[in-house]
């Protein structure tokens, strides 16, 4: 009986220590993230626009957006208070369903203050950031000045 309650109670004990001098590298984490979180902020925002009422034979993928549109208006967003609104705008974007292949008609490039930068493209009815299709988002298209026709 006490050679099985032996490996049992230094198991329970091992895990017990192990958990016990964990806490501070969990809250470690915690603390970094919050702290990345809180450093990683919008300092700027480049890009162009066209029309969102031009057809075209195919849809305009992300990466074919500049090859096909090179007459494009450009747009450079600065100002604090809207660059916090576009924050919080691309922070409450809606997941698509459809699956569908976003038909760019603008494309932003989004600086953030630890150098790291992330591309948007925006279609009518769907928009791509980090690689994710999102429905399109009205305020967020406004906040950028690429408002669809």
């Amino acid at each position: 009986m006490k050679q099985r309650l032996l490996p049992t109670w230094l198991v329970f004990g091992l895990a017990g220590l192990s958990f016990c001098s964990s806490p501070n590298s969990e809250k470690t984490v915690l603390e970094r993230a919050i702290q990345i979180t809180e450093q990683r902020q919008l300092q700027q925002v480049k890009g162009t626009f066209v029309s969102f009422g031009i057809l075209t034979f195919m849809g305009i993928s992300c990466s074919a957006y500049e090859k096909q549109f090179s007459e494009a208006k450009p747009f450079a967003i600065q100002d604090t208070a809207r660059l916090q609104a576009i924050t919080r705008s691309l922070a409450a974007l809606q997941p698509d369903t459809a699956q569908s292949e976003v038909d760019a008609r603008a494309k932003a490039v989004l600086f953030y203050n630890d150098h790291t930068q992330d591309t948007l493209c925006m279609g009518q009815f769907i928009s791509v950031y980090r690689g994710r299709n999102f429905m399109a988002d009205t305020l967020l298209y406004q906040l950028l000045g690429v408002r669809p026709d």
